[in-house]
């Protein structure tokens, strides 16, 4: 049976990949499209609009977490989630994660409090989460700078 943090796992690939098939089978039919084997879509000529002005399309941000960023951005981010992603697998459960490559961050977290209440018998333990934030509203970043688990 599977943990908790592995179940996330499992759920952020699952999304992960079909983020991926989406991409590769988007660009395939705008390439057959442009050079007229298929007909070019109203989808196609918006994907094909989004990448000469670099911005993300939204074919795939509608299968991505929620970003501002532009599409060299989000690229480098996805080939940073992708790392995250391959070194879970290969190397498991990571001893830091980068929570903003996570599809749903919120889930691992879930996740981390249910193993660690899972290993407490004591009915007066309780899990919770404490987080610190810092925020530019001018620029609308988000930088989650701590968190912690701990007992009460």
């Amino acid at each position: 049976m599977p943990s908790p943090t592995q179940v996330v796992l499992l759920q952020e690939l699952e999304r992960f990949n079909t983020l991926i098939t989406r991409m590769r089978s988007s660009l395939k039919l705008l390439q057959r499209a442009l050079v007229g084997e298929v007909g070019m879509s109203a989808q196609l000529e918006e994907l094909g609009d989004a990448l000469f002005n670099g911005a993300l399309p939204r074919m795939w941000s509608k299968l991505a977490p929620a970003t501002l960023k532009n599409l060299a951005g989000w690229i480098a981010h996805f080939e940073r989630r992708y790392a995250q992603y391959k070194s879970w697998v290969e190397q498991g459960e990571p001893a830091v994660i980068w929570l903003s490559g996570l599809h749903i961050p919120e889930s691992y977290l879930t996740a981390l409090v249910q193993v660690r209440a899972s290993h407490r018998i004591a009915s007066h333990w309780r899990a919770r989460t404490h987080t610190h934030t810092h925020t530019h509203t001018h620029t609308h970043t988000f930088l989650l700078v701590w968190v912690y688990l701990f007992d009460t």
